[in-house]
């Protein structure tokens, strides 16, 4: 792989595949990048990473410690180049390539996964400043910070078990102890004598200690989830398919062309709805979905439209469907989003990763289901509903 021109290979990936590579040059972990960079599960961001890997030209013979130098050497450098260093570069200009739907025969997910578990476990690849492979051993520091955690832990047992020893004792002595102490007249040599026949004037009586009973507190109360799939086990049978062909790939949803679901209760009021859309950029394609919430039917609802040039809000009756003026936005960011609608009262709410989109008031609808509606390449994931005060 010595003649591979990589700068021209990196144009065959899309944004998000960039963006992970950018970080894997970067030397962080798939677990860092899917929680801190992504709202991605590390599952999403291994796959990724697995088209990467296709897409510059190694397959399942590249050994971890060739991989990984070529990486280091060839290919880093050669994005730092294209990106002058910085994430921010990383655009559809530079980065034009297509996300497969699904995983290929041929795909090196075995390859990352291998990756990901020698970081879980500590291990990883060391390469030296001449670039000779030195190790796969990699040895962590202790932290100064888990030390004091564990002094601290000591400190609190040692406190607790002598809070609940000494009561123990105590309660072994048969009855009070009473200790009489009197002092006679002053003689010369200033002598105390100690009986157990003259009048006390001063008692000291040691008496059991009850101990304390531990009362539980009461557990927070968390946000009520009404609804969730993650689809690691497929779709949940709670969906009801009204139209189209939605397909379980990669323990996420998508379809060929487009497909249209159903979810929830017509009781529902007050409610967010969540998910992680992983794929609705697809340049000259209609890519991206529409939610909808407090629905009656399929021809009766509240609407918002998502694609990656813009996004707006609807109001359906009777299968008409009116635009809400002003609400119509330009580019909501690249994928993955984290994208979240929210009916609470007349209002309602959208969200991305940036924050707020658009929000607007009607009063058409009080309650009802949940819609769902994606178009050919949209990737949905961790899909949640949670329940807002009433």
């Amino acid at each position: 792989m010595a003649d591979v021109n990589y700068e021209s290979l990196l144009g065959t990936l899309n944004v998000t595949e960039a963006v992970i590579l950018f970080w894997k040059c970067k030397k962080l972990p798939y677990k860092q990048i899917a929680r801190k960079k992504f709202p991605l599960k590390i599952d999403a961001v291994q796959w990724h990473m697995s088209n990467v890997y296709s897409k510059l030209g190694f397959d399942l013979t590249t050994h971890a410690t060739e991989r990984w130098k070529i990486l280091q050497d060839k290919v880093c450098p050669a994005l730092f180049s294209l990106t002058n260093g910085d994430v921010a570069n990383i655009t559809k200009d530079i980065f034009k390539g297509e996300t497969p739907k699904l995983v290929p025969n041929n795909s090196l997910l075995p390859l990352v996964r291998e990756e990901n578990a020698l970081e879980e476990s500590g291990k990883g690849i060391i390469v030296s400043p001449t670039g000779e492979i030195i190790t796969l051993e990699t040895k962590r520091k202790p932290s100064l910070i888990g030390l004091g955690l564990i002094v601290a832990l000591i400190t609190v047992a040692a406190f607790v078990v002598g809070r609940l020893t000494a009561p123990l004792i105590t309660a072994a002595v048969p009855s009070p102890i009473v200790m009489i102490i009197t002092a006679t007249q002053p003689t010369p040599t200033n002598t105390v004598v100690a009986t157990e026949t003259q009048a006390p004037t001063a008692t000291i009586v040691l008496t059991e200690t009850q101990i304390p009973t531990n009362t539980p507190l009461p557990s927070p109360v968390g946000p009520t989830v009404l609804f969730e799939d993650n689809f690691d086990n497929g779709r949940s049978s709670s969906w009801q398919v009204v139209s189209g062909n939605p397909v379980i790939a990669n323990d996420a949803l998508t379809t060929d062309n487009e497909a249209t679901l159903l979810v929830g209760d017509s009781s529902w009021v007050n409610y967010s709805v969540e998910f992680d859309a992983l794929n609705f950029f697809h340049p000259g394609v209609k890519a991206g979905g529409i939610v909808g919430v407090r629905v009656q039917d399929p021809d009766n609802m509240i609407a918002f439209t998502y694609y990656f040039f813009n996004t707006f809000w609807d109001v359906v009756e009777n299968g008409n469907w009116s635009e809400v003026p002003n609400t119509r936005t330009g580019v909501i960011g690249y994928p993955p989003q984290r994208i979240k609608i929210t009916a609470n009262g007349q209002k309602y709410t959208a969200e991305g990763n940036d924050g707020k989109i658009s929000s607007f008031v009607n009063s058409k609808f009080s309650s009802g289901k949940i819609l769902l509606k994606i178009y050919g390449g949209e990737i949905i994931d961790n899909f949640k509903v949670i329940q807002l005060p009433q």
